[in-house]
């Protein structure tokens, strides 16, 4: 994988009915516990990381949406393309592309975007890996600052 004229090499990856998770090494650099959180630039550091209450708001900035997204997390989600185990929010605020951005609040880190999950009643709601379950099923941590 190319970006930037960096060389990605995909580490691990975990999709399943649990988790969408995985994680990518870039030779020669090392990992910052910092990612893009404005539209045009600026960095959040990650100080913390926790698992959402539903009802709680959150923030998402995505690749493809190229912004800040507030919602508010609705619940777990099983089945489909979500799997059991995934927090979803209370509506479908993502785009795609925007899969791997992070979720988060004040400095902590929430989540990894999965994608959107469509349910019975035809609502779309956008769906995301808590940091607990990714770091759990890829071994990976998530790095303070």
């Amino acid at each position: 994988m190319e970006n930037s004229n960096i060389s990605l090499k995909r580490v691990t990856r975990v999709k399943n009915h649990t988790a969408d998770a995985g994680f990518l090494s870039a030779a020669g650099y090392v990992t910052s516990p910092i990612f893009w959180s404005l539209p045009n630039g600026g960095l959040t550091t990650v100080t913390w990381k926790f698992t959402p209450s539903i009802g709680q708001k959150l923030a998402f900035k995505g690749e493809t949406s190229s912004r800040r997204i507030y919602d508010f997390v609705s619940g777990y989600v099983c089945g489909g393309t979500a799997g059991c185990g995934m927090m979803y929010t209370k509506r479908g605020v993502t785009l795609g592309g925007d899969s791997g951005g992070p979720w988060f609040s004040s400095g902590g880190a929430a989540g990894i975007h999965g994608g959107l999950v469509t349910m019975s009643d035809g609502t779309s709601h956008s769906y995301f890996t808590t940091i607990s379950k990714a770091e759990q099923v890829t071994g990976a941590t998530v790095k303070l600052g």
